[in-house]
């Protein structure tokens, strides 16, 4: 069966469906040598306990921000002179002084790094 331009214009298509993503943490973690450049969209506190299962040394929550988009990966390309293995990234001024630029003050990430055991 065809359809009539005059029944076209009745029923005009659906604009498509926009999703949105949630926005997303992003946190900066040390464990005295090296940070971890990670993100998260669920608790931080929360993350940073599971980091801290696997990794012997005590880990610190530097500071965290909150971002859409991909900005995880275009702060991995930024540092990658100093990338070490997967997220983590040899200590260097440059990514503390980003850390202290983007995470002034940051009073959660204090209180998070306080209750990791």
């Amino acid at each position: 069966m065809a359809f009539s331009n005059e029944q076209h214009i009745k029923n005009p298509p659906l604009p498509p469906k926009v999703f949105s993503e949630p926005p997303q943490i992003v946190y900066f973690v040390e464990d005295g040598d090296c940070i971890k450049i990670g993100t998260t969209v669920g608790k931080v506190k929360i993350r940073l306990s599971s980091l801290q299962v696997g990794n012997p040394r005590q880990l610190t929550l530097l500071g965290t921000f909150q971002e859409s988009g991909n900005v995880e990966y275009d702060l991995h390309n930024r540092f990658h002179a100093y990338h070490i293995r997967g997220e983590w990234f040899r200590d260097n001024p440059e990514l503390r002084a980003l850390i202290s630029a983007r995470c002034p003050a940051n009073d959660n990430a204090v209180a998070a790094s306080s209750e990791v055991a």
